[in-house]
């Protein structure tokens, strides 16, 4: 056993006098993180901040639409072209991801949990259970009737 290992079992961890020693508090109003992206500057808040934008050229060629344009217009060219991915994307956007039926089998058929907060949640809640509520909800969510 070396003389290092010995002294640090005298003591628990993270209460070796050397450990203590190290720490510093931080100032108050000071980050744990100093070289850390600040809050206000995330990649969509700047990539928010150059959407309408105007670039002067794009390529070589003069430009008279914003990113937004410009980067709608190559998302459509792209799913035009044949990019699935950008075509899946598209559709997905404009008519809503398709829904995935889900299903077990009759070995092991799934048994749906649902949990309301309400009173009108929990009525609602059993009307579509018992296939009373099939109608469309309203737009707050809750029907009329």
């Amino acid at each position: 056993m070396s003389i290092e290992s010995t002294e640090n079992q005298r003591f628990p961890k993270g209460k070796h006098p050397n450990s203590i020693k190290n720490l510093k508090p931080f100032k108050p109003g000071q980050s744990g993180h100093p070289g850390r992206t600040p809050k206000d500057v995330s990649l969509t808040s700047l990539v928010k901040k150059y959407m309408e934008e105007v670039p002067e050229l794009v390529g070589d060629k003069k430009n008279d639409k914003t990113w937004r344009e410009l980067l709608v217009h190559a998302w459509l060219v792209g799913a035009y072209k044949g990019n699935s991915v950008l075509f899946k994307e598209l559709l997905d956007r404009l008519e809503g991801k398709v829904m995935q039926p889900i299903g077990g089998d009759k070995d092991a058929p799934l048994f749906p949990a649902i949990s309301v907060i309400s009173n009108n949640g929990e009525k609602l809640a059993r009307e579509i259970c018992s296939g009373i509520g099939t109608e469309p909800l309203t737009p707050g969510g809750v029907n009329k009737n």
